[in-house]
């Protein structure tokens, strides 16, 4: 072993095993770029599931280079078999699959190896990728849904979200422990699909993953390959593997599926939906009743679920987008200050320095943990990037400059405890910072938490005043990521058409400088969205129908006043009594 150039320990062997069956025109690409790896403990192991083209030929190239290992099979033994061959004569502690069309960018091995070597906790990495035509020409990055925007390592019910959204993990980027196989067993053999198969094994059984958002390996896209939209899903071998999956795992680790299963549900349908319209057309309808069973099993686990109390834990999720640390700070204090204590919180960044050591410095426990984008998002793909990474069961989105009671979680968190409700809506009040030694303490600006009629007239307060559990997701959906700003108003209203809502008195505490403009630009735009919310959840209701007309009227009035109107203190407070509909109750 060579020890690593950065002075630490001496390197252990990586194993990049390449299987192929007749890919003579990019097997020789796909060995060159392992070879060309700046990892120097390395061995290249080429599986040749009995080609009939050029391939002995192309892999002779090499043969000069130590490094490089060529076992033939004397016939074709299958493509997993093959894949289980090459682990058992892998002689590395880590390994990394390659197929024969695709291939590693400069520094994936020692990138991957450096990040498992400093997170020992965590057992796969894996990464994103380049999307290429057959040529090899660059076509675009690989995002798929489940995929986040951001890096993560650990804190994830991978379990659940890999049945609910597919297989996310791109298996070709994928550096690993070996001794997951030892401790898990080989790929499934009875399927094509082994690598979703084995990654969705390993989550049932608590490995770790982490993920980086760099692309570091090139994946080919070509109708010859197996996974293609040709070969795999018209014949319907996509959703029939799918379902084989679900119910090898599902039953034996229900629990890990609370609050998951419908979505998990509406995937099963999405493939079926995809394999019909790549021509599956299922005539004897046998593929929709293995279908329905599979509902009617996951029916089953969401009720024995449900009749389980839990204690609840709240995941935090503190959006992007605000320039002022100080701000940040005030919020993390205050979740640090509860004493519910069972929490964690994702600090979300679009960009600047990470905030993960001033998390670790106000909370030792390791309770907040930081995400950066490799891109601006939606608010509502910031809240369902959070929804996928964290690892709670009730969640609360907050922005930076909000406080919560010290017994916030307590009080609101008790009606979630007793199984029966899934959203809590919470008083709020604003903090109007004026430059003054006492800022101005503003009551009465949102909307009581016990009127459940006026979110669907306006806006029913700010995001912090909503905790909702991953159930009320499950049932609701997830969050509109393209509707500008207030979405979880439009959750709410969403929730609320299907579940009780309960209302408690534990007011969250919202930040507001005046004289910036900053509460001004926030809802100058809000017009437009509150139609489109309207346009979405029509009503015949004429007295609702009435108080939507009174509502944009006085929005549209305070904003006509201006920003300069809404700098002082009370011309936010009158802003923002018009714009949270407030102003309406006061006549009532």
């Amino acid at each position: 072993m060579r020890a690593d150039s950065e002075g630490m320990e001496p390197l252990p062997l990586i194993t990049v095993v390449i299987t192929t069956y007749n890919y003579a025109h990019t097997v020789g690409v796909a060995i060159e770029s392992a070879l060309a790896q700046d990892y120097p403990e390395l061995e290249v192991l080429v599986l040749d599931n009995c080609s009939t083209d050029g391939t002995p030929e192309v892999i002779e190239r090499y043969r000069a280079d130590l490094r490089l290992r060529y076992i033939r099979n004397e016939r074709n033994i299958g493509m997993v078999p093959n894949h289980n061959k090459g682990l058992r004569e892998a002689r590395g502690e880590f390994v990394n699959f390659l197929s024969a069309d695709d291939f590693l960018l400069p520094g994936h091995l020692t990138l991957s190896y450096r990040y498992l070597r400093d997170h020992p906790e965590i057992d796969v990495l894996y990464t994103s990728t380049y999307f290429c035509e057959e040529a090899g020409r660059f076509t675009g990055i690989r995002q798929m849904s489940g995929q986040p925007f951001g890096a993560y390592a650990g804190g994830r019910n991978e379990f659940a979200g890999l049945l609910m959204e597919g297989c996310y993990m791109c298996f070709p980027t994928m550096l690993m422990r070996r001794d997951l196989y030892e401790r898990f067993g080989e790929l499934d053999e009875a399927i094509k699909a082994a690598d979703y198969e084995i990654v969705v094994r390993w989550a049932a059984n608590g490995v770790r993953f982490a993920y980086l958002p760099e692309p570091t390996v090139g994946v080919r896209l070509h109708s010859a390959q197996q996974s293609s939209l040709e070969n795999y899903v018209a014949d319907a071998g996509d959703i029939r593997e799918f379902v084989y999956i679900l119910n090898k795992f599902a039953e034996s680790f229900a629990d890990r599926l609370r609050g998951w299963e419908t979505g998990i549900s509406r995937h099963m349908w999405g493939r079926f939906e995809t394999a019909r319209q790549a021509g599956v057309l299922d005539a004897d309808g046998q593929l929709r009743a293995t279908l329905m069973e599979c509902d009617r099993m996951l029916t089953d686990i969401r009720v024995r679920n449900a009749s389980v109390a839990r204690t609840p834990r709240p995941t935090v999720i503190v959006l992007p987008g605000c320039p002022h640390i100080s701000l940040m700070e005030r919020t993390l204090r205050s979740l640090v200050a509860q004493t519910y204590s069972d929490w964690e919180a994702i600090v979300l960044q679009d960009s600047g320095q990470s905030l993960g050591p001033l998390g670790a410095l106000l909370d030792p426990r390791g309770r907040i943990r930081a995400m950066r984008f490799i891109d601006v998002v939606s608010e509502g793909s910031a809240i369902n990037t959070g929804l996928r990474v964290g690892a709670g069961d009730t969640f609360i989105v907050l922005r930076a400059g909000t406080t919560l009671p010290l017994d916030h979680f307590e009080r609101a968190l008790g009606p979630v405890a007793s199984g029966a409700v899934n959203v809590v809506r919470t008083s709020a009040a604003v903090l109007i910072d004026d430059g003054s030694p006492v800022p101005t303490f503003e009551r009465n600006v949102f909307m009581p938490p016990s009127e459940p009629r006026l979110p669907y007239i306006a806006p029913f307060g700010p995001p912090e005043s909503l905790i909702f559990t991953r159930t009320a997701v499950d049932l609701a959906g997830r969050f509109n990521e393209r509707l500008t700003g207030f979405t979880v108003w439009e959750f709410l209203l969403r929730a609320q058409m299907q579940m009780p809502v309960a209302a408690v008195h534990s007011p969250v505490l919202l930040y507001a400088r005046a004289g910036s403009g900053d509460v001004y630009a926030q809802y100058a735009g809000l017009p437009s969205v509150v139609r489109a919310v309207h346009n979405a959840f029509k009503t015949e209701d004429m007295s609702v129908k009435i108080e939507r007309e009174a509502y944009l009227r006085s929005l549209q009035g305070a904003l006509e006043r201006g920003p300069e109107a809404s700098s002082t203190v009370a011309g936010i407070a009158q802003l923002l009594q018009a714009a949270n509909g407030t102003d309406l109750l006061a006549g009532t």
